[in-house]
């Protein structure tokens, strides 16, 4: 220990004898507080700066007096013409009682900022690819308002289309990639257990700026804010912090609704609850609604529901809040269970899989705005959207081989109209023959067009 040159630190766990002066007082050197010793950015190094001044930046002559007043060897008055503590003894006494081994990082945190020292880790970060000469860091963008603002409004949107409100957790809402760019009520339509997604499908994605993340991982990051610039180097995985996942509580990873923000380990520890509510449901036991081990706990009896339930139940949840008929889906013969749910209220005693009048959306916040063309491909056995209209072509083209050309023709002159629809109504601007898109387009829509046409495009696949 370094002693006192008329700054405070450390009081004395020593009892000051009868009679004696207060020990002189005493303050922690940089490596018994734990901090680095290396030369800082200010170089200051962590044993030699004097730590009474970074805990308490007072004048000397100050706490002088105070101590001397304390032992009873006053020079400054120790109570005015009332009675009463003077301001600088109540202030003396006040710091003495609380600055104790126990508080001592408490008063610490609470120094002027403009008089701590930082220490901060040195890790590689990646710069921006998407700016000229990579002046900026990535996904900077991710820590403005603006960016929280659209994800709010994109999320919403999203719900909204499902049925559900924002305040919605009784059901799972399940949006594979695959099937973001359609609307809910077509796919209701489509839907088979034979074009029901598995969990290999591509989960949903969420694209701002340079950076592209799962939608739930997106979520988790928005759902808390303000975020620091440390966070966000967490969340891409720079620097030496624990990696952090988007945990899904009902264990299934289409999901977007129950995300939890944490710790890697904690998500590969939560497998164990969803093999013990699939085992208790399997030997007909009543499965609790959340586990007793996480905190969030997994949802228990929603991770039980198999991928095509909780499709069906997601299904049943869209039509009631749209008012639509509902066809429901029969149990199929490889099941694992002794039941089959598909519809709300559940038939077993699944009171967490529920919802609520107040929770449905009947309203669409897509209503007055045109969407996409809904590009699902006819051959493929699973619902498959794609995002463009090229993207679809080059899918029938390279995937579908086994279809005659006539047919692949037809549908490629069918979807080529509903997107020339699109682009005017939208990109009117961009409607010229310097767009390939355009030009092809238009070849389309020629009567003697042939498939040898569609050949010389050259095509991607995907």
């Amino acid at each position: 220990m370094m002693t006192d040159t008329g700054r405070v630190g450390l009081q004395s766990n020593e009892p000051d004898a009868p009679g004696s002066a207060a020990p002189p007082r005493q303050y922690p050197s940089g490596s018994e507080m734990g901090l680095a010793t290396e030369q800082s950015s200010n170089s200051i190094s962590g044993e030699d700066f004097d730590y009474g001044d970074l805990f308490f930046p007072l004048e000397p002559d100050f706490w002088a007096a105070a101590d001397a007043a304390g032992s009873g060897q006053s020079e400054a008055p120790v109570t005015d013409q009332s009675g009463a503590e003077t301001p600088q003894v109540a202030v003396s006494r006040k710091r003495r009682s609380s600055f104790d081994d126990d508080g001592f990082f408490e008063d610490y945190n609470r120094v002027t900022k403009a008089r701590r020292l930082e220490f901060v880790p040195q890790y590689i970060v990646k710069s921006s690819t998407s700016r000229q000469g990579n002046l900026q860091l990535k996904a900077l963008e991710w820590l403005g308002s603006p960016a929280k603002g659209l994800f709010d409004d994109t999320y919403g949107a999203i719900l909204s289309r499902w049925g559900v409100q924002r305040e919605h957790t009784g059901t799972c809402v399940l949006v594979p990639e695959a099937w973001s760019s359609l609307d809910p009520t077509l796919l209701m339509r489509l839907f088979s257990p034979e074009k029901c997604p598995t969990i290999d499908f591509a989960r949903l994605a969420y694209r701002y700026a340079d950076h592209t993340s799962t939608f739930a991982r997106a979520l988790t990051w928005f759902q808390q804010w303000p975020r620091r610039g440390i966070d966000l180097d967490n969340f891409l995985g720079y620097g030496p912090f624990t990696p952090i996942d988007a945990s899904h509580l009902c264990h299934h990873n289409h999901c977007i609704v129950h995300i939890a923000y944490e710790g890697s380990h904690v998500n590969q520890d939560r497998r164990q609850c969803i093999e013990q509510a699939r085992s208790l449901r399997t030997n007909r036991m009543a499965v609790p609604a959340n586990c007793d081990k996480h905190q969030p706990p997994c949802l228990l009896q929603h991770a039980s529901l198999t991928t095509l339930e909780a499709y069906c139940v997601q299904f049943a949840v869209l039509a009631k809040a749209k008012g639509l008929p509902f066809k429901q889906v029969a149990r199929p013969q490889r099941h694992r269970y002794s039941t089959f749910e598909s519809q709300i209220p559940c038939s077993t005693n699944f009171t967490a899989v529920s919802v609520t009048s107040t929770e449905l959306r009947a309203s669409n916040e897509f209503t007055t705005v045109r969407r996409k063309p809904d590009l699902v491909c006819p051959y493929c056995n699973r619902i498959r959207a794609m995002r463009t209209v090229t993207g679809l072509w080059g899918h029938i083209f390279h995937k579908h081989s086994d279809v005659d050309d006539a047919s692949r023709l037809a549908e490629m002159r069918r979807t080529g109209v509903l997107w020339r629809e699109y682009l005017i109504d939208y990109y009117p601007y961009n409607v010229n023959e310097g767009n390939i898109t355009i030009r092809r387009l238009n070849q389309l829509q020629k009567a003697d067009v042939s498939w040898d046409v569609v050949v010389a495009w050259n095509l991607r696949g995907s």
